[in-house]
């Protein structure tokens, strides 16, 4: 919501702008800070379809990546969340456990910074604005087919 009033303000400036005394100058000072804003804006919005801009949004919200997480794929899921999804090498049971305190730190870090959290569901959901921002974190491990990943998902509802 703070993203969407300072685009809005910034509108509204240069509305105001455009349609104030045709006699004034605008000196390039001020053209210069609103064209600073506009770029620290578009900055601040992360494109979450790229692994770049999920992990941004991640660190923005406490969560660090896995240290021995692959990047492995982005998708939107069938309810249009953002699902980031990583590849463990490792199939030990030793890793194994080391993933389960990653997330159970990562569910703690969220509740100290505010998120409602329910770490049996691997969920955390915060208001933001108008809306409910939520992140969910979860393992896949199965030494049989030999998989192990890290998959981190994030929507947005009313």
């Amino acid at each position: 919501m703070k993203k969407v009033t300072v685009i809005m303000s910034i509108a509204a400036l240069l509305i105001l702008t455009a349609c104030g005394n045709s006699n004034k100058q605008t000196s390039n000072n001020d053209e210069q800070t609103i064209a600073t804003s506009e770029e620290t804006t578009k900055e601040e919005v992360p494109n979450l379809q790229t692994k770049e801009g999920f992990e941004k949004m991640l660190k923005d919200y406490g969560i660090s990546i896995y240290p021995d997480a692959k990047f492995n794929n982005i998708k939107r899921n069938g309810n249009g969340d953002f699902v980031i999804r990583y590849t463990i090498d490792d199939l030990s049971g030793e890793s194994h456990e080391k993933v389960k305190e990653y997330i159970a730190n990562a569910f703690a870090n969220l509740k100290e910074n505010g998120w409602g959290t329910e770490p049996s569901f691997h969920i955390a959901m915060k208001k933001e604005g108008d809306h409910k921002v939520g992140i969910e974190i979860n393992e896949a491990y199965n030494t049989d087919i030999k998989l192990h990943e890290l998959i981190i998902s994030y929507g947005i509802t009313d």
